[in-house]
């Protein structure tokens, strides 16, 4: 997506054409929501073409209002060019949106067609939210280029929950399941992912840092790798099987998955620290009253006061040469 963006203003630019000239292909790589008293701040991050490099610029426009629809249409206003929402890979919240409940801004966000469902949803933890494009990536690119990216790799090792916009909208108006999203710090001039935040409803009750983040992530999605960490060493899992069933007195969850260990004693330790740390997340979790898993909802019980049980089960992983890794 981001490449495809990137690639048309560049033909624009190379043809001859200058950043006005463009119209309407002002592709948003992301977008930072804060809010003030009763209006919303909207600023979207821009990928300009650059003359002297294949990587587009970052150009920032802002706009604000009472509904995030019109605060859409006004972080436009006066440019020669159409904003483009459907490229943008990241919403970047901040702490005052979470103080006022999340409900309002993502029900306008979803019912607005000029932005992405799949947009991926993120937090700026102790900073106001466009404060995250001052930060430098990398490469150069675009931060809401990069931070996509990195959200994207750590969603696909089960290191962070994969909230786009339309599973948080359904989890607050459909499921009744609370949802989490995930954070970002600014650390110096980089961003970087920080744990999630929890959520009871629209309201954020708590944080998880980044190791019980991985964790949750684990217990919310099944998927071929993963890491947890004992003590900071990494222990490499791969075909993870995660399962709720409900027993006669507790709810049970049950993991599967393969380690990679070559020695049983390995083996039961990795079992032993993904057991700790499981329980210990969903008891932060009970903490928070965050019943992300949807346990609390499908038992009809408070979330805090339903038992659960967390058994691991752990089996060596295979190496390429057919033996034990």
């Amino acid at each position: 997506m981001r490449r495809v963006g990137a690639a048309l203003l560049l033909c624009f630019l190379l043809s001859g054409c200058s950043w006005k000239d463009a119209g309407d292909l002002s592709a948003v790589t992301a977008g930072a929501v804060s809010k003030s008293g009763q209006r919303y701040q909207l600023t979207a991050e821009l990928a300009v073409p650059d003359a002297d490099s294949a990587v587009p610029a970052s150009k920032q426009v802002s706009g604000s209002a009472q509904t995030m629809e019109q605060a859409i249409d006004n972080t436009g206003t006066g440019l020669d060019t159409q904003l483009y929402w459907s490229h943008a890979r990241v919403l970047f919240f901040d702490d005052t949106v979470l103080e006022t409940g999340i409900r309002s801004c993502v029900r306008q966000l979803h019912a607005d067609s000029a932005v992405r469902p799949s947009v991926r949803l993120c937090v700026v933890r102790d900073a106001r939210a466009d404060e995250i494009f001052s930060c430098a990536s990398i490469s150069g690119e675009p931060i809401g280029f990069s931070v996509g990216d990195s959200l994207s790799y750590a969603v696909q090792q089960s290191q962070m929950p994969d909230m786009p916009l339309y599973r948080v909208y359904n989890a607050l108006e459909t499921q009744g399941i609370d949802p989490v999203l995930p954070a970002v710090s600014i650390r110096g001039e980089q961003a970087q992912l920080d744990g999630c935040a929890l959520f009871s409803g629209e309201t954020c009750t708590g944080w998880l840092n980044q190791e019980q983040t991985a964790v949750l992530a684990l217990l919310l999605h099944s998927g071929e790798q993963a890491v947890l960490y004992d003590d900071g060493e990494p222990i490499a899992l791969r075909k993870l099987r995660v399962q709720l069933t409900q027993g006669q007195d507790a709810w049970e969850i049950w993991l599967r998955a393969e380690a990679a260990c070559d020695r049983e004693n390995q083996l039961q330790r990795a079992a032993r620290v993904a057991q700790e740390q499981c329980t210990h997340v969903i008891e932060r979790l009970k903490q928070a009253d965050c019943d992300v898993l949807g346990i609390g909802r499908l038992s009809g019980q408070a979330w805090r006061t339903v038992p659960v049980n967390v058994s691991v089960t752990m089996t060596a992983a295979q190496s390429t040469e057919g033996g034990n890794q």
